[in-house]
């Protein structure tokens, strides 16, 4: 099960591509941040925004590479540019952004001070009674 869902990433990326084929990249797209930042069992509203981006990205470039967006979409003498490497780019940064910004919490939450139990030997006084 992947931390978002196909109706979200349809949310962000309106596509003919089949639902069986979204969830294959949305299982790409889990499996690559868990990589990054190892298998989570519940994770963060950073990672699963990062899940739902990188899925985002990688869904537009198999629309650009499968003919769905091409570069230049031609309709009579209309002429029409889908320049989307910037959206693609600007998802990519964003996953990276919120993946540092997990692991730097993670990282800050488990620097505490570590301290130590020990017993104490209570010895009497023969002195004082």
């Amino acid at each position: 099960m992947s931390w978002s869902n196909i109706a979200e990433l349809r949310g962000l990326v309106e596509t003919e591509i089949p639902d069986s084929t979204l969830q294959d990249i949305l299982n790409i797209a889990q499996r690559y941040i868990e990589s990054r930042i190892g298998v989570q069992s519940n994770p963060s509203y950073e990672i699963q925004s990062a899940h739902l981006f990188k899925s985002a990205a990688l869904t537009l470039k198999r629309m650009k590479t499968n003919g769905e967006l091409p570069y230049m979409s031609k309709l009579g003498s209309a002429q029409q540019y889908n320049e989307i490497d910037d959206i693609i780019k600007m998802y990519e940064a964003e996953t990276s952004t919120l993946i540092r910004k997990s692991i730097f919490s993670v990282q800050k939450a488990s620097t505490g001070l570590p301290y130590v139990r020990s017993r104490c030997k209570y010895v009497e006084d023969e002195e004082n009674g």
